[in-house]
């Protein structure tokens, strides 16, 4: 997706601590993931667009975990059925993460998650809605960088993470 590869170019060009990043076609994600591994990377991360559309399934294929940011509402839940056979038919494991999450867990919400619940598993942890998740990207950093505002953020970055690695067996 390019947002997350601008963000490490951003990153670069104000000498900031950068991950590997690389953009790359769905035809060259196997060879990518390849020379990572013989690099000595543990994790590889391959953000795509949010439409399977648009989305080689290729690429999903290639993941150990396939993660599905949703926000639970009835479009957005909708969509997520249209797609979700081709994903479930090629993912060897398959998660949703629950975005724009409120504190207040309201009826339409929690109905929602139920919902998404019964489609398959979904991260204890979640995004909570927050502005600082696009607002540091500006400078190049992430919401957990920035610390200007605090860093709440943090919490949902790395619980997340701590469940991707849990759930990946690392």
């Amino acid at each position: 997706m390019g947002f997350a590869f601008n963000c490490c170019e951003v990153r670069r060009r104000r000498f900031l601590d950068t991950p590997t990043a690389e953009h790359v076609t769905p035809t060259g994600v196997r060879r990518a993931l390849a020379k990572l591994e013989s690099g000595g990377s543990r994790y590889a991360i391959i953000n795509t667009p949010p439409s399977i559309t648009s989305t080689s399934l290729e690429m999903l294929r290639c993941g150990d975990l396939v993660f599905v940011p949703v926000d639970p509402t009835v479009p957005e839940l909708r969509a997520l059925r249209k797609a979700l056979p081709e994903i479930v038919a090629i993912s060897r494991s398959l998660a949703f993460i629950w975005c724009r999450a409120s504190k207040i867990l309201r009826a339409a919400h929690a109905a929602g998650l139920t919902e998404l619940g019964s489609l398959g598993s979904v991260f204890k942890a979640n995004l909570r809605e927050r502005a600082i998740y696009t607002e540091p990207f500006v400078h190049g950093y992430a919401a957990f960088e920035d610390k200007r505002n605090g860093d709440a953020a943090s919490e949902d970055v790395f619980a997340i993470w701590a469940e991707v690695r849990e759930k990946l067996g690392a």
